[in-house]
């Protein structure tokens, strides 16, 4: 009989970010995601995505920006009592056990050999999902710049969540 994995709270608060995300729901998917990076701090990735999102959703650029002044206080009100007890009790607010997996070293040599680290590994092991999201959007931009822009944006608004998805949901399950 095979084992069934229940859904763990970070599926489910990645899918609930990723939904409320899809249907515009932006001050809840913030909120998701921050209970998320709570549970998973290198899931903190995620919040930029979100921002892209909401960027490349807004017709007009102020709209944009106020809609991220909106979305991000409801993640800052779930990660900032945190950071704050982090930082007074540890001195830090990267966890330890995440500076041990990614190998972060103090100091600014310790940071750029360590941000080197990180990107070889990236490279390594999802390079070839890199370069098929790097191939599709080059082609989906040149087979839809004479299409109206509400299609182009809608059309390339679900093809980065889905290529977002595709590198981000690995990694989280792997990192921990």
């Amino acid at each position: 009989q095979a084992h069934r994995q229940p859904l763990l709270p970070d599926g489910f608060l990645v899918l609930a970010a990723v939904l409320y995300c899809l249907r515009n729901e932006y001050l809840l998917s913030m909120v998701m995601a921050g209970l998320l990076t709570l549970v998973r701090p290198e899931a903190a990735v995620i919040v930029p995505l979100i921002l892209v999102d909401i960027f490349l959703n807004s017709v007009e650029k102020r709209q944009s920006v106020h809609t991220m002044l909106i979305a991000l206080p409801g993640y800052a009100v779930v990660v900032l009592p945190w950071l704050l007890t982090a930082f007074g009790a540890f001195g830090t607010v990267i966890p330890n056990t995440m500076r041990a997996k990614a190998g972060i070293h103090p100091g600014m040599a310790g940071a750029i050999e360590s941000l080197w680290n990180q990107a070889s590994i990236a490279v390594a092991s999802d390079g070839l999902g890199m370069a098929v999201l790097a191939a599709t959007t080059a082609i989906l931009f040149s087979v839809l710049r004479r299409e109206p822009r509400e299609y182009r944006v809608a059309v390339m608004r679900q093809s980065f969540v889905a290529g977002s998805l595709l590198l981000l949901v690995p990694a989280l399950y792997l990192v921990g």
